[in-house]
């Protein structure tokens, strides 16, 4: 699992790196992951650097093509929507990041999570995962240690 948690940590060190200089991010305790916010005029910009950084791209036409893990993945979601993307790291892997591309109802607000999966890993295999990006995230963020 040790492979799968640095990759993770590097996509999501990457996409975030990308795209600091005009995105802030922040902890999503809703779904335990990276969350931001940008207006759609940043769209073209932000969907090249998750383009970079992650593997596949699924969209609502596409998405019936993808492995069983990952339709899986978003399902536990609501599924896809017109207008909404699934990026995701190697499916391949028993653990796997997801960037859940969605539009806003207001046509002007995107928001993206990125957000450790893995249908083949145990609960608690996936909550280490979580608790790890959480505290990697965190201590970059803040430039030290988390604190619990």
């Amino acid at each position: 699992m040790e492979s799968s948690v640095t990759g993770l940590n590097d996509t999501l060190q990457g996409v975030i790196s990308g795209l600091s200089d005009s995105l802030t991010w922040e902890w999503d305790d809703r779904f335990d992951c990276v969350l931001a916010t940008f207006e759609i005029a940043d769209k073209d910009r932000v969907s090249g650097v998750m383009n970079t950084h992650f593997g596949h791209v699924w969209d609502s036409a596409t998405i019936s093509d993808a492995p069983g893990n990952v339709s899986g993945a978003i399902g536990n979601f609501g599924g896809l929507g017109p207008g909404q993307l699934l990026f995701t790291s190697d499916p391949a892997q028993a653990a796997f990041l997801l960037g859940c591309w969605w539009p806003w109802d207001n046509g002007a607000t995107i928001s993206v999570r990125l957000i450790p999966y893995g249908l083949d890993s145990s609960d608690d295999e996936i909550k280490d995962v979580r608790a790890s990006l959480k505290k990697s995230f965190m201590r970059d963020l803040a430039g030290k240690e988390l604190v619990d």
